[in-house]
């Protein structure tokens, strides 16, 4: 590496990662992961989360293997000898899928899969690794919001053991987000959009607003749960659910189109669940529900 690497979603990096090449790789691998989550490519982020895992084991400064086989399963091995911290029941399963993904590709059936695994073993486990043997905080480096979604897909996830609920659900907000994040301003060149476009796209949009409203009789506005959306042009299909009680069962942002149905129940509670119960007797009034 002849050159500083550059991040996008990290602040600044201390010179142990960018002066140590297998580090500095390592969280260009990351957040390659990351890219590729935005792009809804999760088998691939996985294995790009494999690729950090084992640059991250092998700059150590005292690494060594004896195995000539499967690079990631000897930097695993030597990981978890050294620190008994670092044991995870599911790692086997990672390296599984990560190999699988790797030699033989991979499908949308993979998906629930690789969600499963990456967010609730890879991305911890990575994170854990820089802590122990480089002092090195990902959740402290890395930007607020996109943390705070890794934290919800995770916790999402094991809310959702022992369900029928697909997986990839716990990962639609931050899907999302990234791909919000990735949309660069400078190429949304607003000055050569004709305004009878603008103007057109409004109207469409006032119409599919009202098609919605009638279609979803008990609703309500928030702001988007999407960072760096924030539009107060969100609308939340609602449930009346027990006494003083509502839920959200659909979810839709008119202005970067996040949307989120009642197969995503869990994933709304995380988002919206707070903002709603502060304002349930307000939304119950207004439609007279109130007692």
């Amino acid at each position: 590496m002849t050159k500083q690497p550059h991040f996008e979603f990290f602040g600044k990096i201390p010179a142990l990662v960018t002066e140590t090449p297998p580090l500095a790789s390592a969280l260009q691998s990351f957040e390659n992961s990351l890219f590729l989550v935005g792009l809804g490519r999760f088998p691939a982020a996985l294995t790009a989360c494999g690729t950090a895992v084992e640059s991250t084991i092998r700059a150590v400064k005292d690494y060594s293997t004896n195995s000539s086989n499967d690079g990631l399963k000897a930097a695993i091995d030597f990981a978890s000898k050294k620190k008994a911290s670092l044991k995870h029941k599911k790692l086997g399963e990672f390296r599984e899928a990560r190999n699988d993904f790797v030699h033989q590709g991979f499908s949308p059936e993979d998906d629930e899969r690789a969600v499963s695994l990456l967010f609730g073993v890879g991305y911890p486990f990575l994170s854990q690794l820089f802590w122990e043997f480089h002092k090195f905080s990902i959740r402290d480096s890395i930007v607020n919001e996109l943390w705070e979604q890794i934290e919800i897909a995770k916790n999402v996830l094991k809310n959702m053991e022992n369900t029928s609920y697909n997986k990839t659900s716990a990962a639609k907000a931050i899907e999302h987000t990234i791909f919000i994040m990735l949309r660069n301003p400078k190429y949304e060149l607003w000055a050569d959009i004709d305004i009878g476009f603008i103007e057109e796209n409004f109207i469409e949009r006032e119409k599919f607003k009202r098609i919605l409203e009638d279609k979803w009789n008990f609703y309500t506005y928030i702001n988007c749960p999407v960072p760096y959306c924030l539009s107060q042009e969100c609308i939340v299909c609602l449930d009346e659910e027990g006494h003083n009680e509502i839920s959200p069962s659909s979810l839709f942002c008119f202005d970067c189109r996040f949307r989120l149905n009642k197969n995503d129940s869990i994933l709304m509670k995380y988002l919206i669940g707070d903002p709603l119960r502060k304002r349930r007797f307000d939304i119950l009034r207004e439609y007279g529900l109130d007692d």
